[in-house]
């Protein structure tokens, strides 16, 4: 619970929480450190990790080196079971409650628990409604 009561705080405190979401498909490793340290001048109170489709590489490398660049939460927000890492503070489990498939609704949680239980990450509970955009907006 030490990263809900983080954000839980950070909410009493300036009535929400500023996350930056880092997608590792779209941040170069050269970025990485100027663009944390921009965020950081900028506010920001952590930070989410994932993305859809994930192609770029291997999601704990990317995890490292953000870490080597900043000691603000790193927050998982996966795009499927496969986006779990014992290196990160959190990850969002997330429940899909806009669509009608069962298996984004509990199916993937009967999976993904026992991983996110070996990883010893916090979870924090989320519900996630997506709102039709005209654009693919995740990859199962």
């Amino acid at each position: 619970m030490k990263i809900h009561n983080y954000l839980l705080n950070t909410i009493q405190l300036k009535g929400a929480a500023y996350l930056i979401l880092l997608d590792p498909d779209k941040l170069s490793n050269s970025k990485i450190g100027p663009f944390i340290r921009h965020c950081e001048r900028s506010g920001v109170d952590g930070f989410l990790i994932g993305g859809s489709l994930m192609m770029s590489g291997d999601l704990e490398t990317f995890i490292e080196r953000v870490k080597v660049e900043t000691s603000l939460p790193l927050i998982i927000f996966p795009g499927s079971i496969n986006q779990i890492s014992p290196l990160a503070d959190a990850i969002l489990f997330l429940s899909v409650i806009s669509g009608r498939n069962s298996e984004h609704l509990i199916g993937k949680h009967v999976t993904a628990s026992p991983l996110i239980k070996r990883a010893k990450i916090e979870p924090i509970s989320t519900g996630y409604i997506l709102v039709e955009s005209g654009v693919t907006t995740t990859a199962v």
